[in-house]
């Protein structure tokens, strides 16, 4: 009876050298990440610093990047003007520049909404 509880709780198996036991969450999403080339170690401040060197600083100032979850890249921006500017006419050409930077793992699109931040200016 004890050898089917710690079973049930993952206590009773080894997962080392190739063991089928089960495994830590940490270690699982470490392989998943890896596996889906995403670079955990793409700190924020590089995700920024590429978004200015694509946008230019007068918009990233205006901007700010939420998330990069699933391929989408979500950005906040600061006025109703600029987020149709940003969404009509210029997506398509943010998109094929970050797609060729180094700096946005897995991209493969982008959202922009509308945010309330102070900008940094």
């Amino acid at each position: 009876m004890t050898d089917r509880k710690t079973r049930r709780h993952g206590r009773g198996r080894s997962n080392e050298a190739g063991g089928k036991g089960p495994e830590v969450l940490e270690d699982i999403l470490r392989r998943w990440l890896k596996e889906n080339s995403l670079d955990t170690t793409l700190g924020r401040a590089q995700l920024e610093s590429c978004w200015k060197d694509t946008v230019g600083e007068e918009v990233a100032d205006r901007t700010r990047i939420v998330d990069l979850r699933g391929g989408t890249l979500v950005v906040e921006v600061d006025s109703a003007p600029l987020l149709g500017e940003l969404s009509a006419y210029y997506r398509e050409e943010i998109m094929s520049s970050l797609r060729q930077s180094e700096g946005f793992p897995n991209f493969q699109n982008i959202r922009f909404r509308a945010g309330n931040f102070e900008t940094n200016t």
